[in-house]
């Protein structure tokens, strides 16, 4: 039994849930000891595992009698596929799936895949009456995507424009939030701003850099450079990015070439303001920095950070309504794609653009900042 970078309990509720789906209703299964001696493992990840499929009523434990499938009247099983990478995204558009599983009586299970193996499979076939995808698996080459795309299950793609691959999606409308970011800025007197590409280059990421550049020509605003961080899969953005600003940055010592900054990732949104202060700039009092993903942690640092607002529990249930109408459906249709449109959430770190009198500050400011630093370093050796 292998389930790469899954605990073990999940990967025997994954190998028990395929085997049930496939089983009639009543069907006995085997005994707790049984299973701990097929599958080599101790007796409360057996029950562990156990619960988990009592929890989502695909089995009924009968006291003196064993352990039996349900009826399955009208019920549907959602397979989830996401990467293993740590993703407080990923995590809150996997609850959106579960809820919108949840209240159709439908259940969910959830697959994960390790960035930098993407060739490693289950040892069983995912077994489910539909799959939610996660952009990661359907942009870089991962094995089990291509798999998919010669099931029978109905397949959908949440947070990437898929239609050209003719697979149904939901995803946000990057187009409509970045109108709101530049408008926003606009009318904050900013003419100078910048888009920091921290994710790694995909079909969505293009999308969004070539919506920018669209965006800014039609507004008149002729001095928007797009900076890319060059990430790869598996990367941290908030590491890249930082790397990325910090050089660009030291080129730039006397004079920012921009007065504001969007970024694609809240970790690259950190480290963007980071790298400024870094360098000797405030935030927004030199540069606002705006990002594109939402993070419910973005009140709690210093400044806030402004961002747009995505309701991400609409994005799990506008796929799982795709899946239930395929399901519906015996007639082919084409692909849909489900865009979201965002709000925006203004915070501490989006402000006027700097005037000519705070610009003559600057020099005083950086001077005093580089001054802290060192003494800082001193009192730290």
């Amino acid at each position: 039994m292998h389930t790469f970078g899954m605990k073990k309990r999940e990967t025997l509720a994954v190998l028990l849930r395929n085997k049930i789906l496939s089983l009639p209703a009543q069907t006995r299964l085997p005994s707790v000891r049984a299973l701990m001696r097929q599958y080599d493992l101790s007796i409360s990840t057996v029950n562990s595992a156990l619960r988990q499929l009592e929890n989502e009523g695909l089995i009924n434990a009968r006291q003196g009698s064993g352990i039996y499938i349900n009826a399955r009247k009208n019920t549907r099983h959602i397979a989830f596929c996401r990467t293993t990478f740590p993703s407080l995204n990923a995590q809150i558009k996997e609850l959106g799936v579960m809820e919108a599983c949840t209240r159709r009586g439908w259940t969910m299970a959830t697959y994960q895949f390790h960035p930098e193996h993407t060739d490693l499979m289950f040892d069983s076939e995912i077994r489910a009456d539909g799959v939610v995808v996660m952009p990661e698996i359907a942009n870089f080459g991962y094995a089990i995507f291509k798999t998919l795309l010669t099931s029978a299950m109905p397949l959908a793609v949440l947070g990437c424009d898929t239609q050209l691959l003719k697979i149904d999606s939901a995803t946000g409308d990057d187009t409509a939030g970045l109108s709101l970011i530049l408008k926003k800025l606009i009318s904050l007197n900013h003419s100078r701003i910048a888009f920091l590409s921290t994710e790694p280059h995909c079909y969505e990421v293009d999308q969004k850099i070539l919506a920018f550049k669209n965006l800014t020509s039609l507004l008149d605003l002729h001095d928007c450079p797009v900076i890319d961080c060059l990430t790869q899969s598996g990367q941290a953005s908030g590491q890249t990015a930082y790397q990325t600003l910090h050089a660009l940055l030291k080129q730039h010592a006397k004079h920012l070439p921009f007065t504001a900054i969007i970024t694609c990732s809240s970790p690259g949104c950190y480290s963007a303001i980071r790298a400024l202060h870094e360098q000797g700039w405030s935030t927004p009092a030199d540069c606002s920095v705006i990002c594109m993903q939402d993070d419910p942690l973005a009140d709690y640092y210093i400044p806030s950070v402004a961002s747009l607002k995505w309701n991400y529990l609409q994005f799990g249930e506008e796929c799982v309504a795709l899946i239930e109408k395929r399901l519906a459906t015996k007639e082919s249709e084409a692909a849909r794609c489900v865009k979201i449109v965002p709000e925006l959430n203004v915070r501490e770190s989006l402000a006027e653009a700097p005037t000519k009198s705070t610009i003559s500050n600057l020099k005083f400011r950086k001077s005093r900042n580089k001054s802290v630093r060192n003494n800082h370093s001193a009192e730290s050796s």
